[in-house]
């Protein structure tokens, strides 16, 4: 049974880990203070590899720039949230996974679609990190968009 399988609260439950685990191997001992993009950006790719769909977001907590990860749903990962307080001035959580807390803010979550494109050579899917892909990751083509040619199919 793969982790898309299992129940929504047997996947938080995984995800929690997952980021607890891939936090840890990055950090370490060290205190997450200004390492809110040294754990986020490859956590966004191991986790779409892993087939949750995130999505790297820039904006900021009471002022201070920061960086977390959006989900489709919603829900937001912040690996390294524990670097703030929450609003009644009690620590945050090392990973925090949920709404959206108050004082983060950023206005690329108002916006945010996980585009999914389709190879038309190989049938893989992928969430593009640019707007126009040069290749497909799994096949490498560079007609990843266009329908295979006859000579192709030979």
């Amino acid at each position: 049974m793969t982790s898309l399988q299992k129940t929504p609260e047997l996947r938080m439950t995984l995800l929690h880990q997952q980021v607890t685990s891939f936090r840890r191997g990055i950090l370490g001992k060290r205190k997450s203070v200004n390492f809110c993009r040294t754990v986020c950006a490859p956590l966004e790719s191991y986790l779409n590899m892993a087939g949750y769909k995130v999505k790297l977001v820039s904006g900021n907590v009471r002022g201070f720039a920061h960086l977390w990860l959006a989900m489709t749903d919603g829900r937001i990962i912040d690996p390294t949230a524990d670097q703030f307080s929450a609003p009644d001035g009690s620590p945050m959580p090392k990973v925090y996974i949920g709404k959206l807390p108050p004082g983060y803010s950023s206005d690329t979550l108002d916006t945010l679609q996980l585009v999914v494109v389709t190879c038309q050579q190989c049938g893989a899917s992928w969430t593009p990190r640019v707007p126009d892909p040069v290749r497909c990751p799994r096949c490498q083509s560079r007609r990843w968009n266009e329908p295979p040619r006859d000579d192709d199919r030979a």
